[in-house]
């Protein structure tokens, strides 16, 4: 099996570099932060090389009341924050339906036990409790990125089987990282990438 495993960071990638190990043709690729960075970044590894599953992992903020904190999601849908039309009362219609939809969130029966979420991803992190309220119900979204509409989008258009899981370390809006769980999203994260190589 040929992976393709990205995350913004470097340590975000450093969660599943060890469940991969002894696994046979796997690329590993630092994207970087946001959507731009992302999708310059993925563009011409998808075009180089056919994988049978490109991987995107990393942290996310929890949008009330779920996922909880330390616990990893496999995002089944995602959008992109301020993609659409704004109306004069600076209400916002995203294109089309605005979600995109992973087709293979059901593929893996070792994931089943994770909690399937909608995404958002945004440009700018906030911690405007109105913006946020906002967000959350414009969109419907469970727990929010930077990259992971970047992502999706560019899977989506290079026909290669994908997944997104991402450990929740805080709750959107919150940037004080004291009351972050960095640490146990991360290793909760390498576990659900072991479970997903293992088992399938």
């Amino acid at each position: 099996m040929h992976i393709l495993a990205t995350a913004a960071t470097g340590m975000e990638l450093e969660a599943i570099k060890k469940p991969l190990q002894g696994v046979g043709g796997v690329t590993f690729a630092v994207t970087g932060i946001g959507v731009m960075p992302t999708l310059y970044a993925l563009a011409p590894l998808l075009a180089k090389r056919r994988y049978d599953l490109a991987l995107n992992v990393g942290l996310a903020g929890a949008y009330a009341p779920l996922p909880a904190l330390g616990q990893v999601a496999l995002v089944e849908h995602d959008a992109l924050d301020c993609f659409g039309v704004e109306d004069a009362a600076g209400a916002i219609s995203p294109f089309a339906s605005g979600k995109m939809t992973c087709p293979h969130a059901l593929d893996f029966p070792a994931l089943a036990a994770y909690r399937r979420v909608s995404g958002l991803t945004v440009g700018l992190l906030t911690e405007r409790p109105e913006r946020v309220a906002a967000r959350r119900a414009l969109y419907g979204a469970d727990v929010e990125t930077m990259e992971g509409a970047a992502f999706f989008y560019a899977c989506l258009r290079s026909g290669v089987r994908f997944l997104q899981l991402r450990g929740i370390s805080n709750m959107v809006g919150v940037r004080d990282k004291a009351q972050w769980k960095t640490q146990e999203a991360l290793q909760a994260l390498g576990e659900a990438t072991a479970r997903l190589i293992t088992n399938g």
